[in-house]
């Protein structure tokens, strides 16, 4: 069992979550969409400076808000790489 799946019981009371400058990138975007389905009452998340893309944001876009309306509050995605972000949604 990973360490995702071993938290996700204890997820449901989570509230806030502050990954800035994790650096963690698009590849761990699945990871962190699976880990904020199992969260379901988190209201602020900090994504600052964690290296995402257009790419990273789109796949967060499509692996988590479109599935699950989130309760977000504030999301800050301050100091990440977006340039790509009109070739990522080009194609959509």
């Amino acid at each position: 069992m990973d360490a995702v799946q071993f938290s996700i019981p204890f997820l449901t009371n989570l509230r806030s979550l502050n990954l800035s400058r994790s650096r963690f990138g698009d590849r761990m975007v699945p990871n962190l969409a699976t880990l904020l389905l199992s969260a379901p009452n988190v209201t602020e998340l900090n994504l600052t400076n964690v290296a995402l893309t257009g790419y990273g944001l789109k796949g967060l876009a499509e692996e988590y808000l479109a599935k699950n309306p989130p309760n977000l509050v504030s999301l800050d995605l301050t100091s990440n790489k977006f340039s790509e972000i009109d070739q990522a949604y080009q194609f959509g």
